[in-house]
């Protein structure tokens, strides 16, 4: 199953900063939706490594990664 949507970012300070915020609203959108292991793929180096990371993060959009590992 592929799920898709859109969204329109209003104040977004770089590219990174958008694939974050728009892999967060998917995973939100896919938890409600599908109860079933999620598969999610991004080719976003930063994001990634972000959502790895343990500790603390020091980027401008590390509340969004926090909330993406919240909703994993």
């Amino acid at each position: 199953m592929l799920l898709a949507g859109h969204k329109t970012l209003h104040q977004c300070g770089s590219s990174a900063q958008a694939e974050a915020l728009a892999c967060l609203e998917g995973l939100r959108s896919a938890v409600e939706l599908i109860h079933m292991p999620i598969v999610m793929e991004m080719d976003n180096a930063e994001i990634v490594d972000g959502i790895k990371q343990q500790g603390p993060l020091k980027s401008a959009w590390a509340t969004t990664i926090e909330e993406i590992k919240g909703v994993i």
